[in-house]
């Protein structure tokens, strides 16, 4: 164990070997004993020492990444766990110096052996003192702020690195007995989830709203931790800015390939309705928040993850798996437009797994898989009312708000056909038969009546809208002063249409209702997204899925799902490829995609990080 530095003449050392034993020598200037022959990572040190005074100093460090060459390599670059009694509970035995609290202090007397365990499970590190816990930190919640300057630099830290001792001086001495390396069992799983969780936490805190998007961000992390891992990967698109990210691991061929994918962009966020920064990938109490928690940089993570784990692990694949970030899916859909009419081989694939799926379970004991298998098409629209402009206090027939109020009032009410296509009618069959959902069974004959629609609408809003075509007034504009009667008035509205249905049925419809020459019905633009068939029921990818489900609950429901949402997997169904949301969390409660304090718990994140492990190995193995 090289020291950082030789002694100047006639200055002492900070370490001396007597009687096989390593003992700080009093007086002496700080020193530090280093480690290099090899990173250490999911292993346990023990180190056995004695103290001479409560005041003794001294600290082990861990997760030093580059071979130290300075002492300021292992101080501000890695982590230290101290040694030292006298220290307030951020700067005392068995803490992670000024980072973490002490969750106890199990001293013994001075002059007696002390054992201290510190146990590094990827990027968590567990430290116990003769046999108490005293800390358990992840390796991703936020720490206190650095406030002086000798304590280390703030940041994440890898899941191995060099090892080292430190004398800090002072005129007490620290006697060390033994300082071994116990590797860890293997936990692959457990390596994989908290890799998967620093994964998420770097993510949320890259600010990629859209508008502007700068998903480059992403797409450049994604490119070093493809880098880091000899995974080949390549930024694709027109925009610099907007970059999409693409990687792949060969398999051996004999199947066509997997497609994992999540989009890097997410929607703005009003900081002042947050009760936390949006971006700051903060965790209270198991939870982590964060503008795309859910929607959907937590399946990114657990995707990237994933990826990784093949890589080192070395999984024999009879398909290529590929891993594809694309920009502008909030927004324009303009980069997966552009991946499908540019970069089309490098991202076709027999089956993809895409976002918006999830279980949950039912009272009933039943634990229901929900894969999206097709998606309703966003067909926006814009009701501008005409008429003619005149002093507020002098009422007019022709005020094109009230015109305007009408046609938003008689759209909203107006009964939309209800139409079933292969997905949802398995869904609805599969909720009918629980017992939650009494109810439905009696319906289901007549589903595509006024009336059952009706009663369906009153007992449950989600399943209502996967019957029929929804019209959501979203934007209102008109007047300029409160005493002026305008000549325009304008409204948007997010109507999103059933996939059977053509967007210019949808327009001669709304037409009809609004039935007032004074109010256009005309086409607002945005994402314009292809109306496709469902998914199959049948791949390999969703028989393997319900294999896997079931493995994971006795009794597993997989059922196809309607997202009443789009994503940009409408793209990829219009080219063959069958593209699923895939249900790895559970739904936590009423979901907050797009809105305030979104989330997701860490317990619910990391189950399934590895739910979607065993999905890919089972239909990607060879």
């Amino acid at each position: 164990m090289p020291r950082h530095e030789n002694p100047s003449p006639g200055e002492k050392p900070g370490f001396v070997v007597r009687d096989g034993l390593l003992i700080s020598i009093p007086d002496a200037p700080e020193d530090d004993l280093w480690y290099t022959r090899e990173k250490i990572g999911n292993a346990t040190l023990r180190v056995v020492y004695k103290i001479s005074a409560e005041n003794a100093n001294s600290g082990v460090f861990i997760r030093i990444p580059v071979e130290p060459k300075s002492e300021d390599d292992a101080i501000n670059k890695g982590i230290e766990v101290q040694i030292d009694n006298s220290g307030d509970d951020y700067h005392c035995t068995g803490v992670l110096y000024s980072m973490t609290k002490a969750m106890a202090r199990p001293y013994k007397p001075v002059g007696e052996w002390n054992t201290l365990e510190i146990t590094l499970r990827g990027l968590r590190t567990i430290v116990k003192l003769n046999g108490v816990l005293v800390t358990d930190y992840d390796g991703v919640s936020p720490v206190p702020p650095k406030t002086r300057q000798y304590e280390p630099d703030r940041g994440p830290r890898p899941e191995s690195g060099y090892i080292a001792i430190q004398h800090h001086g002072g005129d007490a001495t620290v006697t060390f007995k033994e300082i071994s390396l116990l590797p860890e069992p293997a936990r692959p799983a457990g390596a994989l989830q908290d890799r998967a969780a620093a994964y998420l936490a770097d993510l949320v805190r890259i600010d990629t709203t859209n508008p502007p998007g700068n998903e480059s961000r992403v797409a450049r992390y994604l490119k070093r931790v493809a880098d880091e891992n000899g995974i080949p990967a390549e930024l694709l698109g027109p925009d610099p800015d907007r970059l999409n990210f693409v990687a792949r691991i060969k398999g051996t061929g004999t199947a066509r390939p997997l497609l994992l994918m999540a989009h890097s962009d997410v929607v703005p966020a009003d900081r002042s309705q947050w009760s936390v920064d949006p971006f700051a990938a903060t965790v209270k109490d198991g939870v982590l928040y964060g503008r795309g928690a859910e929607d959907i940089k937590s399946l990114l993570a657990a995707e990237l993850a994933v990826t990784v784990e093949l890589k080192r692990s070395r999984t024999r694949l009879a398909r290529d798996v590929i891993l594809l970030s694309e920009a502008d899916e909030e927004a324009g859909s303009t980069a997966m437009s552009w991946l499908v009419a540019n970069a089309w081989s490098s991202i076709d694939a027999e089956f993809g797994l895409n976002e918006f799926g999830w279980w949950q379970d039912q009272p009933s004991g039943e634990r229901i898989y929900q894969v999206q298998t097709s998606e309703k098409v966003p067909t926006r629209v814009k009701l501008i009312a005409h008429g003619t402009a005149g002093h507020g206090s002098l009422p007019r027939d022709d005020n094109p708000v009230v015109h305007l109020a009408r046609a938003v009032t008689r759209l909203v009410d107006a009964e939309q056909p209800v139409a079933l296509n292969a997905t949802t009618r398995a869904y609805f069959a599969e909720f009918a038969r629980l017992p939650a959902y009494a109810w439905l069974a009696p319906l289901l004959p007549r589903l595509e009546t006024p009336e059952a629609a009706a009663e369906v609408r009153r007992q449950d809003r989600e399943l209502d809208a996967m019957l029929h075509t929804t019209v959501s007034p979203t934007t209102l504009e008109a007047g300029i002063k409160i005493n002026v009667i305008p000549n325009v008035a304008q409204a948007q509205l997010d109507v999103r249409r059933l996939p059977t249905e053509t967007a210019a049925e949808v327009y001669a419809r709304l037409r009809k209702i609004v039935d007032d020459p004074a109010v256009t019905v005309e086409n607002a633009g945005g994402q314009q997204l292809p109306a496709t068939e469902p998914s199959s029921l049948t791949t390999p990818l969703y028989l393997a899925m319900q294999k896997v489900f079931e493995r994971e609950h006795p009794k597993a429901r997989t059922v196809p799902l309607l997202m009443r949402g789009a994503t940009d997997g409408a793209f990829l169904r219009a080219r063959g490829v069958a593209v699923y949301g895939v249900p790895l969390f559970a739904r936590e409660g009423e979901p907050r995609w797009h809105a305030n304090d979104e989330r997701i718990s860490l317990d619910n994140f990391r189950s399934g990080v590895d739910l979607l492990r065993k999905i890919v190995i089972a239909v990607a193995c060879d």
